[in-house]
């Protein structure tokens, strides 16, 4: 089977992480990552478009993500379900800065009267990923 086209990135990306580094992984979560607050439903094309691969590779891509309940299919339009959040609390229960951040938390939440939220650099992207979360009860 033919090696599908990569984009400068991706080969950059794949010549660093050696023989071992999986692609159609590394694409199905380039896809996953591609729905956010401002993108809650998208077409099979505008997903292609916006992780730039073919369309046949998103389609199989999203074929799999309904077939394991991470999306769901309505009309033309694909969304995901709440499943995903499975992989969030994998790594909130397997991380131990949740565990520490938690009490500490819930004293500052106590002495400020305040809901309070941490968060944790993820990975080499420049965003947050939030670990711990207290709601303040009124």
């Amino acid at each position: 089977m033919p090696t599908l086209k990569r984009s400068g990135s991706e080969q950059v990306l794949v010549d660093a992480s050696g023989p071992d580094f999986l692609e159609a992984l590394a694409r199905g979560l380039r896809v996953l990552e591609t729905f956010n607050q401002d993108r809650r439903q998208l077409t099979l094309s505008d997903i292609a478009k916006l992780v730039d691969l073919p369309r046949a590779s998103v389609r199989r891509t999203l074929h799999t993500l309904v077939h394991l309940g991470y999306a769901e299919m309505n009309d033309r339009l694909f969304r995901l379900t709440p499943r995903v959040l499975a992989l969030a609390r994998a790594y909130l229960l397997s991380n131990a800065v949740t565990d520490i951040l938690q009490p500490a938390l819930e004293r500052l939440s106590e002495e400020v009267g305040e809901s309070c939220s941490a968060a944790v650099l993820s990975g080499h992207q420049p965003r947050l990923g939030e670990v711990a979360l207290i709601m303040l009860r009124r």
